[in-house]
């Protein structure tokens, strides 16, 4: 499996009912895509989510975020964080 399957149907029961939301398969896991732009994703047993510049900060101060990197360098205000470690 190359992503988490519970954690993707958690993702779909968080987003749902939103408008302008659809998948796409990519990078070997899920993204969660938000009017054409991915605003989360699962990859292996991470949740990928991206944060707006106010929440950053905030975000990297918990302990099971850490900085999303993906070649060629680090996704701007994009977070990793372990699929069993979110909530909604």
């Amino acid at each position: 499996m190359s992503y988490d399957e519970k954690a993707a149907e958690r993702v779909r029961k968080a987003l749902c009912g939103r408008r302008g939301v659809s998948e796409k398969k990519m990078f070997g896991g899920i993204a969660f895509m938000l009017n054409g732009a991915m605003c989360c994703g699962i990859l292996k047993d991470d949740l990928i989510v991206r944060a707006g510049a106010a929440l950053n900060g905030k975000a990297l101060a918990q302990a099971h975020v850490r900085p999303h990197h993906f070649p060629p360098g680090e996704m701007p205000r994009s977070r990793y964080g372990k699929t069993n470690s979110f909530q909604y």
